[in-house]
């Protein structure tokens, strides 16, 4: 996580730990036979549209000046 954020901006980085919800909602729906209701499945595609948004940005990567 030090890592990403040296290379991208915080925003992003957030952004994609959200990605982890989704993560942990696939696998128990497939492997536990969860029931995912409605909203579950359109909360999944908001989180994902969103951090493909997010990685389209220019202010998704930090810029470095060097001095």
């Amino acid at each position: 996580m030090v890592y990403s954020l040296n290379q991208l901006s915080a925003e992003f980085v957030a952004i994609i730990l959200l990605l982890e919800l989704v993560l942990a909602g696939l696998p128990a729906w497939i492997v536990f036979a969860e029931q995912l209701s409605i909203s579950n499945c359109i909360a999944f595609t908001v989180i994902l549209l969103g951090i493909g948004l997010a990685s389209l940005s220019q202010s998704a990567l930090k810029t470095v000046t060097v001095q």
